[in-house]
């Protein structure tokens, strides 16, 4: 979410402070990563479903750019996206309340 300053306000506006919530479809959360992690949180408001991933990887899979790092043996269909978000795009989906 971007970061809107009032006027007359000397702090710094940039790409950096544009950070929070995303929103997508009834549900919104946020995903994060550390080196060798990745999670998925989302909530939709609507049914009260909250959906939590964690995973031991941050290496992606599905079709992604050559030279770009993938995990070995892993799926090469699909988008490319960071496993956490695989996961919970298809838990997401099998409740029937898709993520995108």
């Amino acid at each position: 979410m971007p970061v809107y300053l009032p006027d007359g306000s000397d702090g710094a506006q940039s790409p950096a402070r544009a950070y929070g919530f995303g929103l997508a479809n009834g549900w919104y959360g946020h995903t994060g990563e550390l080196p060798g992690y990745n999670t998925v949180v989302q909530h939709h408001p609507e049914t009260g479903t909250t959906l939590i991933v964690m995973v031991d990887s941050d290496i992606k899979s599905g079709e992604c750019p050559d030279g770009s790092p993938i995990t070995n043996g892993g799926r090469t269909t699909g988008p490319c996206s960071d496993p956490a978000v695989y996961l919970g795009d298809a838990l997401a989906e099998a409740i029937g309340l898709p993520l995108t």
